[in-house]
């Protein structure tokens, strides 16, 4: 029994960090690994999620229900003409993200 899940956080209420490279071996380990082929055409496109909601969801925009805003993404992502896409999400503007430990432990360089 602890105040904190100990797998995500310390005794003290911070949240552990875990190395990103110690987290691929394991990651891989049951996973095949997709080799693509050459090409001369875009193949694969990644695509920040919260810099293409801010891109499609203006005020002239339609972006009043979730089913607008899905087709705005929809046809921004059938627009790229790529093979193989990835949508990664992830935001600093929450004070109440899990990154917010991360920016607390870290002090500006003067």
């Amino acid at each position: 029994m602890a105040p904190v899940p100990l797998t995500l956080f310390n005794l003290d209420g911070s949240m552990k960090k875990n190395k990103k490279i110690e987290l691929m071996p394991w990651l891989e380990k049951d996973s095949a690994l997709l080799q693509l082929p050459p090409s001369n055409e875009p193949t694969v496109a990644v695509v920040d999620l919260m810099i293409l909601l801010r891109m499609v969801c203006t005020e002239t925009s339609a972006c009043e229900t979730f089913g607008e805003l899905s087709d705005l993404l929809h046809q921004f992502i059938l627009g790229l003409h790529c093979k193989y896409t990835a949508i990664v999400g992830d935001s600093y503007k929450n004070l109440d993200s899990i990154k917010s430990g991360e920016r607390a432990s870290v002090k500006p360089t003067e």
